[in-house]
């Protein structure tokens, strides 16, 4: 017992070499090359061309959005009569921001054109027109799935989501948005609890003889919200060399599994371990049977000296047998 703990603290102190030993097994020859073509495919396909790996990316864009609405309404009501709205009635809050500037990003959603008319005219159109920044209420409200007059009766929130994916190594013209629109609010069914958008406000007034009035009004509408995400990505050596860094470590698993197959799934797989493993010991000699050899080349055992042994009985005539040994190389 004693021995052998010895034996296995001492082990962990010796060192473990590569040795190569080819084997000539069409299958698992095959096997090999098809694991290396399916990683190379993967390194170079996936990694490279298609996740874009030799790029640095960003994800946390800096950004702000200007928004500006502009039309008239003409409304007829028992209760107020004939009125008409613009945005200073409609829209709430009103048309005001305070923006401090701490970072900027060189590119804006409207298309790059000479035309000075261009903007006068268009209107975002996912075909004809998808860098138009101009839209019409109602076409964001279908295009989020809904009708404009259904969702206008209980109110709602609309979520417009602007996304960019840049590859700055193509040139910054390249760089372009894209749209997409999104109820954010529950769904107006029997069964909601709460569905719409709406609240309260109220109006101060004071009358002809100076008393104070309060008016509040419940108020329904759409609401929308404007998302910006996206990411950039352009070239750097880092990202680079550690994704080719890991595509070859990772080519190293073919091996690794064909040498699984060789040591335990094949029939001679005795044979191969026996090949591919071998100890030293501390005077350079392997686990062989150690014999002394000439400085003159060792004739090599062809294929059928290694397959066969002759018989005990046999021996050369008119010489004494003695006990000799073999030895095989891989």
């Amino acid at each position: 017992m004693a021995l052998d703990c010895r034996g296995v603290l001492l082990s962990a102190f010796d060192y473990k070499t590569e040795k190569y030993v080819i084997a000539k097994n069409k299958k698992v020859g095959v096997l090999y090359r098809l694991i290396q073509l399916s990683l190379l495919g993967y390194i170079i396909g996936w990694v490279f061309l298609i996740k874009k790996g030799y790029q640095e990316t960003e994800e946390s864009i800096q950004s702000s959005v200007i928004t500006k609405v502009k039309g008239v309404l003409l409304t007829n009501t028992s209760g107020t009569g004939p009125r008409l709205w613009g945005p200073e009635d409609y829209v709430i809050p009103q048309q005001c921001i305070f923006f401090n500037l701490s970072n900027f990003v060189p590119r804006s959603n409207v298309l790059e054109t000479s035309s000075d008319t261009y903007l006068k005219k268009c209107l975002y159109d996912e075909v004809t027109h998808p860098y138009c920044p101009i839209f019409r209420l109602g076409d964001i409200v279908r295009r989020a799935g809904y009708d404009y007059q259904d969702m206008a009766l209980l109110g709602g929130s609309v979520g417009i989501l602007i996304e960019w994916h840049c590859d700055l190594d193509k040139g910054y013209s390249e760089c372009h948005p894209r749209y997409t629109f999104t109820r954010l609010d529950v769904n107006a069914t029997a069964n909601s609890v709460s569905s719409g958008y709406n609240f309260r406000y109220a109006h101060y007034f004071k009358n002809a003889a100076g008393e104070t009035h309060r008016t509040l009004l419940k108020v329904y509408g759409i609401r929308f919200d404007i998302l910006v995400h996206g990411k950039a990505g352009k070239f750097n050596i880092i990202p680079t060399i550690i994704n080719i860094g890991s595509g070859l470590a990772l080519m190293g698993a073919g091996s690794f599994f064909c040498d699984m197959v060789l040591l335990y799934m094949m029939k001679k797989s005795t044979l191969y371990r026996e090949r591919k493993f071998e100890k030293d010991n501390k005077n350079g000699n392997n686990n062989r049977d150690s014999v002394e050899v000439s400085e003159e080349p060792e004739k090599q055992p062809s294929e059928e000296e290694h397959l066969t042994e002759p018989a005990p009985d046999q021996h050369t005539v008119g010489t004494t047998p003695f006990p000799t040994e073999q030895h095989y190389k891989p």
